[in-house]
Parts: C-alpha cells; structure tokens; sequence
C-alpha cells in the first residue's frame, strides 16, 4: 500500500484471470490472451501492473476448476453460424463488484469481420484480398474483438463519441495513428480505418483499432483506490468533478449508443467530418470495385461468397450515406452534463458543416453510381437492382427530405445562422426535379426518386407536423411546381416511359388534391 500510494505500479493481490476455453482453435488461443492482455496499459493507469492476464483453460481433471463454476472468468468458443461476441458480467448486487465474466465469440464471427475487413481495407492490404484471410490477419483481427468484449466484462459501455474524436486528416497520418489510434475509444464501432488512402503508406497493423485514451481514463475512473475518502458520498463527488474537469478534453467525450441526434455518436463510423470521411471511404469503394471481380477470381471466391461480398460492399456505401444523414439538423448534446458545467443543452452542427453534408448527399444519393452496379459483378452475384438495390436509395432519399423536421428545431436556436429548411428543399427540388419541364428521358433510376420524393412532400404537406415554419406551404408550392412541370414535359417527351412515368405524377397529385380519380376518368 505504501508504494501504491507513492505512485509506484504494484500488483494486485486479486487480479483478473481469463481462461481460455480449450475448445477454441489453438492458432487463435494466443491472439485470445493478447486480447485480454491489452488491457494490461489501462490499469496501469490506474496504478497495477500485470492485473489482468489469460490462460489456457486447465486440462480437463483438473478438479479445481470447472467452466461452470461462477468464481471464474473464461472465454468461450462457440461453433455456431452466428456473428457476433458478448462480454456480459456477473456482478454483487450488494457492492457492485465484478465477480466473473463469461465472454463468448461465436465461429461465424470471422465471417463478418472477414468481409468488412475486405470492404473497408482491400485497398490498403492486400491480405484482405485473401479467402480464407492468413491465420495472422485473422488472428488479428479477432483479438480486436476480444478487446472490445473484455472492456465490457470489466465493466466499459459502448463509447459511440470515439471514433469521431480526431479529424479526418489526422487518422490518415501514420505518426499520429501510431501514437494516438484513430478514435478514442475502442468500445466504439468504428471497426477499421476506411479513411486511409493507398499513398498515405498506412502500415497494416494501424488500420485496426485499439485502446483510446477514453479506455486509460475509463479505468483509472473505475478501479483507481482512493483511501483518502472515508464515505462512499465523499468518493461519489469527487469522481464525479473529475469527470467534468476532464469533459473539457473532446477525447474523454462519452457518448450513448442511443443517442440518435448527435452526429458524434455513430456506429461504424470515423473521423470528426462525416461528409469528408464518407468521400474518402467512396473513393476506397471504388477503387475495390474497379478490381472486385478479378480480386475475388484470385481468391477463388465461390458463388456464395462472391455475393455475401459485392452485398457488404453495398452494405458500407449506404453506412458512409447514413453517417453524413445525422450531420443534417444533427445537435452536439450536452444533456449529461451537470448544472455546475453552465453548458448548453444542445449546440446545432454548424450551417457550413451541414452544407457540405448536403452536397456529398445529393451526389451519392440523387446520382446513379455506375460503379457500383457493373452487369458483370451484379450478375455473377446474383443482384438485381430492382429487387435487391432501388429501396435503400428510396429510404435514403426519405431520410434526406424528413432531415427538415430536425432543421426546425435547430432553427429556434441557430437561428438566421443556421442551416435552413427552406435551402434543404430548394436543394433536393432542383436536384431531382430539375429538368422535369424539358421532357427529356427519365431513367429508370430518377424515376424512382422522383416518385419517392413526391410521396414524402404529399405526406408531410398534409400532416400535423408540416404547420410550423410554413412547411406545409412551401411543399405546396414544390407540389404545384412538380404538377406544371409535368404537364409542360409530357408534350414534348418522346419516349413512352417517360410521358406514361409524368402521367402518373401528375394524376397523383390530382388524386391527392381532389381526393377521387373520379374526374381524372371522365377527362379522359
């Protein structure tokens, strides 16, 4: 005691043993106890050395131990097609204290981590461009899960404020991912580094995550000894201004997974700028794309997974589309911070901010990419746009549009600096009506939003929720001037797809306006 007190490390008299269950593949055992092991920098923080470690669970007489025996803590390896871990813990109900965990990683887990790592880093590593990935990689790649799961056994929530800590260009730079990680927080979804870019000369190992400085100072928090405080009160008060002295570090920033206005607190996520991160992650894509059929023709990839990939390249550029989406109205909240702090309860995201979201969104939403849906990569993976592709594009540009209802309650406070509701329609009208009056072909694509953007501003003009700010009367007006347009196109459109898909816009709004297609019939 004595030495811990003069902040010398010590080691615990208890400390915090895993086993490793001894069904778990043994080329995997040892990146299991790195995973562990790893939190070993964090409770030095907290003044001990060597207070956590894992071993191989005990040969199966040893009478001393038994996997069901809630005393110990162990990590389990479990055959099933289920992707995903855990790293629940058994807790005193009367103190509090942690008495064991029981961490569990599902097999089918190196499936997923195997794909993402593909989407997110072929570019960057051509080990990912491996089926099966090296027993290295993986191994790799696991341990971060295990990382994550022990940080919940030792008592961690998910921290969604890490992976936007640190600005886009910073996590792109090796000497600072080196010394810093990119993100805070490895109890963040922020999986890989998707930023990164091939002449930024990354090295493999920075491109997965790893104990943030919100980890070192989430332990210290949880398991430093205080013995200068005599009542659990004293020790509650000063533990909590600690945490509000250090709240003024952005990095040590904790934010709830539930949270869904604040664009700092995403999953899959990273970087401080959504709009520049996701341009980054799409140049990424389309690069992967450019070699996708080829790559996967080297890794012998089956039809199977061939398909499961292309969908999880999808899967990642609708994930870049929807983190940009919570930029839009997007609010930093300050809604744990105590009265003593004099914070605000919310902060709108700046107008230039919002801006730039607007214009990555138009482009990646109101835009075909051709690059992504080439014949002979959707083909060979069984992928029809219609049936497979056209709605999460629909539901992204519904997103896009109901974006205003969180614009408007950021107007009360932003006020005439804010982003603007009004600028948000004019913005998306353009975009996708734009050239409605010209009669020009509407490809099928463009159809698609144009109907999708016609439902949403019919829906919204007549609810409730259209009436403040005018709302209902500048959709009106949007709806009056999709009508004209498509009565002044339908005359000069040549292709019968196109009149017949104008037709139908304009009897839609008649239909909406009259409430019966009773005069529609008898005009014609």
């Amino acid at each position: 005691m004595p030495r811990y007190l003069r902040g010398e490390l010590v080691e615990p008299v208890k400390p915090i043993i895993f086993y490793i269950d001894r069904n778990t593949p043994g080329y995997l055992v040892p990146y299991f106890i790195d995973g562990v092991n790893e939190w070993r920098r964090a409770f030095e923080k907290a003044g001990f050395k060597n207070a956590i470690t894992a071993l191989p669970e005990p040969p199966a007489d040893d009478t001393t131990y038994s996997l069901e025996d809630v005393r110990f803590s162990y990590i389990s390896y479990k055959a099933s097609p289920i992707p995903n871990a855990y790293g629940p813990s058994v807790c005193d109900p009367r103190s509090g204290e942690i008495i064991s965990s029981r961490v569990a990683v599902f097999h089918n887990i190196m499936d997923l981590i195997q794909r993402w790592y593909f989407a997110m880093c072929a570019t960057n590593d051509p080990a990912a461009r491996q089926f099966p990935l090296s027993r290295d990689v993986m191994g790799r790649l696991v341990k971060n899960v295990i990382t994550h799961e022990v940080g919940h056994a030792l008592g961690l929530r998910h921290n969604f404020a890490g992976s936007s800590t640190y600005d886009v260009d910073s996590i792109r730079n090796p000497a600072f991912v080196k010394a810093n990680g990119f993100g805070a927080s490895v109890m963040d979804y922020m999986r890989f580094n998707y930023v990164v870019q091939p002449e930024d000369k990354m090295p493999v190992e920075l491109l997965l995550p790893n104990l943030g400085v919100y980890d070192f100072f989430a332990i210290e928090w949880g398991y430093r000894y205080w013995p200068e405080f005599k009542s659990p009160k004293a020790e509650a008060d000063s533990l909590e201004r600690w945490v509000s002295a250090k709240r003024k570090d952005e990095r040590l920033i904790f934010g709830k997974e539930t949270d869904l206005h604040d664009p700092r607190f995403q999953s899959e996520d990273v970087g401080s700028n959504a709009a520049k991160a996701g341009e980054l992650g799409m140049k990424n894509l389309r690069t992967a794309m450019l070699h996708f059929d080829e790559w996967m023709t080297a890794m012998k990839a089956d039809d199977i997974y061939y398909g499961q990939q292309y969908r999880s390249m999808l899967g990642r550029y609708h994930n870049y589309l929807n983190h940009a989406l919570r930029t839009l109205g997007g609010r930093y909240n300050n809604e744990d911070a105590l009265p003593s702090e004099n914070m605000p309860a919310f902060i709108p995201v700046s107008k230039a901010k919002q801006e730039e979201a607007v214009a990555f969104l138009e482009q990646y939403i109101m835009h075909y990419p051709e690059w992504l849906f080439p014949p002979k990569i959707t083909d060979k993976a069984g992928f029809i746009f219609d049936r497979d592709g056209a709605e999460p594009f629909a539901v992204a540009l519904s997103k896009f549009f109901m974006a205003y209802s969180r614009i408007l309650q950021n107007e009360v406070v932003a006020g005439d600096k804010g982003y603007h509701a009004s600028t948000l329609f004019d913005r998306i009208y353009s975009s996708v009506y734009g050239k409605l009056a010209k009669g020009q072909p509407v490809n099928e694509f463009d159809r698609l939003l144009q109907r999708t953007l016609l439902a949403s501003m019919i829906s919204n003009a007549a609810s409730k929720a259209g009436f403040s700010k005018d709302v209902s009367v500048q959709l009106l007006i949007l709806i009056g001037k999709v009508q004209a347009g498509c009565k002044a196109g339908m005359p000069l459109a040549k292709d019968v797809l196109t009149k017949a898909h104008l037709q139908s816009m304009a009897d839609m709004i008649t239909i909406w306006e009259t409430g019966t297609g009773q005069g529609l019939l008898a005009n014609k």
